[in-house]
């Protein structure tokens, strides 16, 4: 959702950085299909310039997004697949050109049956979520799928341990985790 006070047509900015791996990266070739709404409902243009989607028209606008598969690269901790997915924000969301400073919300839509975990506080549902800004929403990797959690405190500090349950052989059991940060 994009802010109201943004003037002009708009442009979201697609990733081009792979944080950890040092090198920049068209994320934006994931983008398969991109669409956007008016304030009342009416589908409004979008065209792409490279890493640059344009909408045709003034805010409010809703815009979905569908990404492909995780571009595989060093440092990727991304995943989506039929089972559960992790998305890391600095790789699929798009700036607002012009609103980097401004609060943003996201709408997760998953399939039926499966749970969102995501460390920002929710926004009126519970698969809308919002942030301070960008940075704060690209900061905040969002896990769907089958899922267990473990909460605990850490110096009197809340958090919690949420593991996707796919399965996966090398994965570190939740007790070894939580046996690790006990030193911390």
């Amino acid at each position: 959702v994009v802010p109201r006070d943004v003037n002009g047509d708009l442009r979201l900015l697609l990733p081009t950085w792979s944080p950890r791996s040092w090198r920049a990266s068209s994320w934006g070739e994931r983008v398969q299909t991109a669409k956007a709404r008016d304030g009342s409902g009416n589908p409004i243009g979008v065209t792409r310039d490279g890493d640059v989607l344009l909408i045709n028209g003034r805010a409010p606008v809703t815009v979905t997004i569908q990404v492909g598969q995780t571009i595989q690269a060093l440092g990727v901790r991304e995943y989506f697949t039929t089972q559960g997915a992790l998305l890391d924000g600095t790789r699929s969301l798009p700036l607002v050109g012009g609103a980097a400073d401004r609060p943003c919300t996201i709408q997760i839509d998953a399939p039926e049956g499966w749970e969102i975990a995501c460390p920002l506080p929710q926004a009126g549902s519970p698969q809308r979520f919002k942030a301070t800004d960008y940075a704060a929403l690209v900061d905040a990797p969002i896990m769907l799928g089958d899922l267990s959690r473990w909460k605990f405190d850490l110096k009197g500090v809340p958090h919690e341990l949420v593991l996707d349950r796919q399965g996966k052989e090398g994965q570190p059991t939740a007790e070894r985790l939580l046996r690790s940060l006990e030193g911390v």
